[in-house]
């Protein structure tokens, strides 16, 4: 007699598919980030707002909460800066750093980068090498934590 045996009901089976099923959430629902680059802005005139293109966050991202946003860009003056996600923008520091400022908010939406130059500047000024990166996060029990 063979130490194995058929399932007739083919529970074996079913159990596969509900682990497989599982691991697929887990998986899916497990903490990871995002990278994107945007192209270079030049903001000219002194109190208007300059806006980079749109950061768009890959498919990954959904259902997925922000924990954490780390930037960088290089800029030959002053400029004021803020992190955007549709109107509301966080203010950045500097061209690098990494912060909570939109933590808890939905990672799968497009965010980008808002510039403007202080009063009395006279000059343009040229903002390249705009890069951002987005850590997230599931939420647990339907709450971001």
């Amino acid at each position: 007699m063979s130490a194995f045996h058929r399932d007739p009901a083919g529970f074996a089976g079913q159990g596969l598919s509900v682990a497989a099923a599982l691991v697929s959430v887990w998986v899916s629902a497990a903490p990871g980030s995002w990278s994107a680059s945007a192209a270079p802005v030049r903001p000219a005139v002194a109190g208007r707002f300059y806006d980079s293109e749109p950061l768009e966050p890959p498919p990954s991202a959904r259902g997925q909460f922000i924990s954490s946003v780390s930037w960088h860009w290089r800029v030959d003056g002053p400029v004021r800066a803020w992190l955007c996600r549709g109107d509301r923008c966080a203010p950045l520091r500097g061209p690098r750093g990494r912060g909570k400022q939109l933590r808890g908010r939905p990672a799968d939406r497009p965010l980008y980068f808002r510039f403007q130059l202080p009063e009395g500047a006279r000059r343009a000024v040229a903002i390249d090498e705009l890069q951002l990166r987005v850590e997230y996060r599931p939420a647990r029990d339907g709450v971001y934590r």
